[in-house]
């Protein structure tokens, strides 16, 4: 009996080179799928300052893409043909899209749908509707135009390039072609179930609509140094309102016990979003240590391996930060608002402690209670860890990604 061929997946990330958190959930998810035995190509761009094939891989086959703009929406030109090209020698089964969907141009899905090749999309919901990219604003996550209005966008002044009008008519022309190829995917996969409720709200169907885990590896945080309960709580990743940080200056002034460690990319960043965040008093009383420089990945997991907690207070529709996932697996209690997935995945009290978005007395009320209470910490730690195990899991993954990407015909993948 002949053998049946692989199912051969062509990926189409953001990112594949280099260790951003986009590009390391690329290359796991290519791993992911090789050990559940489907062949992966990757259509990507090269690494910086390459401008060839890219480095060779023994993982998939690769194909460089050149970068889009918003003419190529409309007219494919050159960008089209180079993806039809990968199309035509790779021959793929499906095509993956994952990322930000609004980098990828409708040309791409148009090819599919030309070629009647079926194309899953893992794309974060907020980065595509919103005009701001994260659909986070100060007083919380925003979903005007999640429906498809985007005059809403226009008269709040959410977009951040200049001129203004010539933004929002480049996002406006944008958005609205791709609305109608996105709906026309065979499957849409999330990381929660508060991310699949926006793609239903968007229009997606129950049946086209696929819970995942999320792709991310959970040997990043095996080579830590053992969990200690430190006495500082770490705040990290990018300062802003997205990401809740104009609700620091509020947390640490409620909480004069507490000591924290700050990390910033660098010394002038470090000192710009100090005072833009009100920051200055508490970082001169040394109740805020500030940390700048820390490049690679094993220091910041030492640093988080000895913390007492550490802080996610993102304000935007998130789909699960890697920090939190390295916080969890390193059975640190983590303090969060309830904001996207982590409605999902923190339960208060249990794995972790959560406030309603806005409620800075309860934010600051959580750390003062880990600040001092022993049983508190080591109940969380524990939940923590059961609950990097669920998120992680090997047969969850594979059970979505079979669902995703069926064989021809529908049966079972090889």
């Amino acid at each position: 009996m002949t053998p049946a061929k692989p199912v051969k997946i062509l990926l189409v990330p953001d990112v594949i080179w280099g260790e951003d958190s986009g590009a390391v959930s690329a290359r796991f998810s290519v791993r992911a799928l090789k050990d559940l035995g489907y062949e992966v190509g990757v259509f990507a761009f090269p690494p910086a300052g390459n401008t060839a094939a890219g480095p060779a891989s023994q993982e998939f086959v690769f194909f460089p893409r050149r970068r889009s703009s918003v003419v190529n929406h409309f007219i494919g030109g050159e960008v089209r043909r180079e993806f039809e090209r990968a199309l035509a020698e790779f021959r793929p089964d499906h095509v993956f899209f994952a990322g930000a969907a609004i980098g990828k141009p409708y040309c791409f899905f148009d090819a599919c749908l030309a070629g009647k090749i079926p194309y899953a999309l893992l794309f974060y919901m907020n980065d595509y509707y919103c005009m701001r990219i994260y659909a986070g604003l100060a007083d919380g996550p925003c979903f005007k135009c999640l429906g498809g209005n985007y005059l809403h966008g226009l008269l709040n002044n959410c977009q951040k390039g200049t001129p203004r009008l010539l933004q929002f008519a480049k996002a406006f022309l944008s958005l609205n072609r791709l609305k109608g190829a996105l709906h026309k995917c065979h499957k849409v996969i999330g990381y929660s179930g508060d991310q699949l409720s926006l793609y239903l709200r968007h229009g997606f169907s129950p049946d086209q609509c696929v819970k995942s885990p999320v792709h991310f590896d959970k040997s990043r945080v095996s080579s830590a140094a053992p969990s200690v309960r430190g006495v500082h709580f770490v705040l990290c990743g990018q300062s802003t309102v997205e990401k809740g940080w104009h609700r620091m200056a509020e947390v640490v002034k409620l909480c004069p016990e507490a000591r924290f460690k700050f990390v910033f990319l660098s010394e002038e960043v470090a000192a710009r979003e100090i005072r833009k965040y009100g920051l200055l008093e508490f970082v001169e009383q040394g109740r805020i240590e500030v940390l700048t420089g820390i490049k690679e990945h094993s220091d910041l997991l030492t640093l988080l391996a000895g913390s007492r907690g550490v802080l996610v207070p993102s304000y935007y529709p998130t789909t699960g930060e890697f920090l939190l996932l390295e916080a969890l697996g390193l059975g640190k209690p983590v303090v969060v608002f309830n904001a996207g997935a982590h409605k999902d995945i923190i339960r208060s009290g249990e794995n972790g402690l959560a406030a309603e978005i806005g409620d800075v007395n309860g934010y600051a009320a959580h750390i003062n209670r880990l600040v001092s209470d022993e049983a508190l910490y080591h109940k969380l730690s524990d939940g923590a860890r059961r609950s990097f195990e669920e998120l992680t899991s090997s047969a969850a993954l594979e059970a979505s990604l079979r669902k995703a990407f069926p064989p021809p015909g529908g049966g079972a993948a090889r």
